[in-house]
C-alpha cells in the first residue's frame, strides 16, 4: 500500500513541477483517501488542481481487474488479453480521427475500449496489453474502457496466431465479443430478413455442448447443418430475458469439426412443468409429477451393447402416461415420482415419456392426487390435441357401425386380421375365427373409430362367437351380423374405457372395457336446457 501511495505521489509530483514537497502532497493524499474517503484517482486530480496544476496530466492510475472497472471511473490502471481490435476511422465535427476499438479480457471478464486518436504500435488480436490512467464509460448499458492521448498503452505480450481457449457453453456469458466455444448444431432453419434497408438470409437455430443448449444466429452463410459439430471462435452474445443467444457474424471463425463427435447435448432451456394431459409428442425438457402404476426392468440390446432401461405407467390427477427410462430408476408402484428434463415421443400412435441421464429423478415431495376408478371421460377433441393417450374413459353416441363388423380370421402368428386367406407379414395361414366390432362414436367434440374384441363384442351384443360363425357360414357372409349390431349399437350412448392412438386416419381406440351409458341422458339434458335458459336470461 505504502509503495502504490509513493507512485501516486511520484505522479502529483511531475506534474506540479516539484513546487510542493512530497510529504506535503503524501500528507494531502492520505487525508483525502483515509478520512474523506475519496478515491485516489479523484484524490489526486482534487490536490494538483489545488495546487494550480492540471488533473489531465496525471499519468498513473489505479491498477484494477476487469470485473472491478466501473463506469464513470478515472485514472485506471488495468491488464488484459485484446481478443479482437478493429482499427477504424470515423469523423466527428468534420475532423476525422482514428480509433483502434475491440475487446480486453482478463480472468475476470471482459470489457469493450477503444483508444482514440491511435497512433501508436499495431495492438493485434491476441496481445497482452497494460493501460495507465483510462476512463470508464457507458456503452450500450455497460462500462467501456477508454484510452485517451493522456494515457499509456503498451504490448507486454505478443503470441503470434492466438487463438482463444473454446469454453463450455454454459461459461458463455451474455455480452461476450469474443465468445470461443465446440458445440453441436441441434436445430437449424434459415429464413430472410431485412437488415440496415437490405434483404439478406439469416441461419438461426440451437446449438449445444453436454452443459448447456442456446439459441444462436448466423448472420453470414457458414454452410451449417443439422448435426453439424463446430469449433467457433470470434462470436459475439448478448442476453435477453436472461437467456443467452449467440451470434456468429462476417468477422466469426467457424470450423467444421469432422469426425468429431458430441455424443450428449443437453436440453434446451429451463424444464417446463406439466400435467400429463398437457403432455404433447414432440415437446422436449419437461417436469412431471405422477404416480408410478407399474414399472417394468427390461435388458436389450441397443446398437450391440446390452443396456438397461425401465418402462411403465405414470398417472397423476389428469391422466395417465407410459415411461421409458434409458437411466437407473429406483421407483416402484405406488411411490410418486418428479421427472425432470423428460422429453415426449410418440411411440405407436400415443405419446410417450422419456427420460435418460441428462433427467433428474426424484421423490415427487408431496402426494399426488389420482383420478378415482371411473370418473372423469374425456373428450375426443381434447385426445385428438393430445395426439392419442393411455388409459382413458370415453362417453360419446354410436354414430356408424364400420365395415368389418362380424366374423373375422386372424393370423395364429401375429394376430392380424387375414384377408383373402393371407396375413401380410405371414403369408398363406390356416385363420383362426375372432368376432370384431369397429364402430365409430362421437361425443360432439370429435370422433373416433373403436375397435371391440371378442370378450367385449359378445358382452355388449349378446351374440357369441359361434352364432356369428354360423350367420356368417349360412349367408356365406362374414359381415351377416352388422344388421343385428346396428340395431343393437347404433345411436346408442357408450361408456368406454381403453388406450386411444393418432394415426393419419385420425383417432382409434383399442377398447378394455365398453357398456351402455343411458342412466345419467336425462340430467344432462337437464343441464343442458339449464344452460341454455341461463344463456338467454330467462
Amino acid at each position: 500500500m505504502e509503495s502504490d501511495i509513493e507512485k501516486h505521489v511520484e505522479d502529483m509530483y511531475g506534474v506540479l513541477g516539484g513546487k510542493i514537497e512530497k510529504n506535503v502532497l503524501r500528507s494531502d493524499l492520505e487525508l483525502y483517501v483515509n478520512q474523506y474517503r475519496v478515491s485516489i484517482p479523484s484524490a489526486k486530480r482534487s490536490i494538483v488542481k489545488r495546487y494550480g496544476g492540471d488533473p489531465d496530466a496525471l499519468s498513473v492510475g489505479v491498477e484494477k481487474s476487469i470485473a472491478e472497472i466501473a463506469a464513470g471511473e478515472n485514472g485506471i490502471d488495468t491488464t488484459g488479453r485484446v481478443v479482437y481490435a478493429e482499427k477504424r476511422e470515423i469523423e466527428i465535427d468534420g475532423k476525422k480521427r482514428v480509433l483502434l476499438s475491440g475487446m480486453l479480457e482478463d480472468a475476470t471478464g471482459g470489457i469493450p475500449f477503444t483508444i482514440w486518436d491511435f497512433a501508436g504500435p499495431d495492438i493485434a488480436r491476441g496481445d497482452l496489453i497494460s493501460v495507465r490512467n483510462a476512463y470508464a464509460t457507458v456503452y450500450r448499458e455497460r462500462p467501456q474502457l477508454n484510452i485517451s492521448s493522456r494515457s499509456r498503452v503498451w504490448v507486454r505480450e505478443r503470441i503470434e496466431q492466438w487463438t482463444k481457449e473454446p469454453k463450455k457453453i454454459s461459461e458463455v456469458s451474455g455480452n461476450e465479443m469474443d465468445a470461443a466455444f465446440v458445440g453441436k448444431i441441434v436445430s437449424w432453419n434459415q429464413k430472410r430478413i431485412v437488415s440496415k434497408g437490405k434483404e439478406i438470409e439469416i441461419g438461426y437455430g440451437l446449438v449445444g455442448d453436454e452443459t448447456k443448449t442456446v439459441r444462436f444466429t448466423a448472420w453470414k452463410d457458414f454452410g451449417l447443418a443439422k448435426g453439424d459439430v463446430i469449433s467457433v471462435s470470434g462470436a459475439y452474445t448478448r442476453e435477453r430475458e436472461g437467456e443467452v443467444q449467440i451470434n456468429l457474424s462476417e468477422r466469426t471463425e467457424v470450423r467444421k469439426m469432422e469426425g468429431h463427435a458430441i455424443p450428449s447435448v443437453a436440453r434446451f432451456g429451463e424444464p417446463r412443468k406439466c400435467t400429463i394431459s398437457e403432455l404433447r409428442d414432440g415437446m422436449g425438457n419437461v417436469t412431471v409429477s405422477g404416480r408410478v402404476v407399474r414399472v417394468e426392468k427390461k435388458e436389450i440390446m441397443h446398437n450391440g451393447q446390452s443396456v438397461t432401461m425401465f418402462s411403465g405407467l405414470l398417472a397423476d390427477g389428469t391422466g395417465k402416461i407410459a415411461f421409458t427410462g434409458w437411466r437407473e430408476f429406483a421407483f416402484i408402484g405406488g411411490q410418486d415420482v418428479r421427472i425432470s428434463g423428460a422429453y415426449v415421443r410418440a411411440w405407436k400412435g400415443i405419446p410417450q415419456l422419456k427420460f435418460d441421464e441428462k433427467s433428474e429423478v426424484t421423490a415427487a415431495g408431496e402426494e399426488i392426487k389420482l383420478q378415482e376408478d371411473g370418473s372423469a371421460a374425456q373428450e375426443i377433441g381434447a385426445l385428438a390435441e393430445r395426439g392419442g393417450a393411455m388409459e382413458v374413459n370415453v362417453r360419446s353416441t354410436v354414430i356408424e357401425v364400420r365395415q368389418g363388423t362380424g366374423l373375422v380370421f386372424r393370423c395364429p402368428q401375429c394376430g392380424r386380421t387375414l384377408r383373402s386367406g393371407e396375413c401380410r407379414t405371414h403369408g398363406a395361414v390356416q385363420g383362426i375365427p375372432d368376432f370384431r366390432i369397429r364402430l365409430i362414436v362421437d361425443d360432439g367434440t370429435g370422433s373416433m373409430t373403436v375397435n371391440m374384441p371378442r370378450e367385449i363384442s359378445e358382452k355388449i351384443t349378446g351374440l357369441t362367437l359361434e352364432e356369428v360363425r354360423k350367420r356368417a357360414e349360412a349367408t356365406l357372409n362374414q359381415d351377416a351380423v352388422v344388421a343385428d349390431v346396428s340395431s343393437k349399437l347404433l345411436f346408442s350412448r357408450l361408456k368406454l374405457s381403453g388406450n386411444v392412438f393418432a394415426d393419419d386416419f385420425g383417432l382409434s381406440m383399442s377398447c378394455k372395457s365398453a357398456e351402455m351409458d343411458s342412466g345419467e341422458i336425462n340430467e344432462e339434458a337437464a343441464a343442458l336446457y339449464q344452460g341454455v335458459i341461463q344463456s338467454l336470461g330467462m
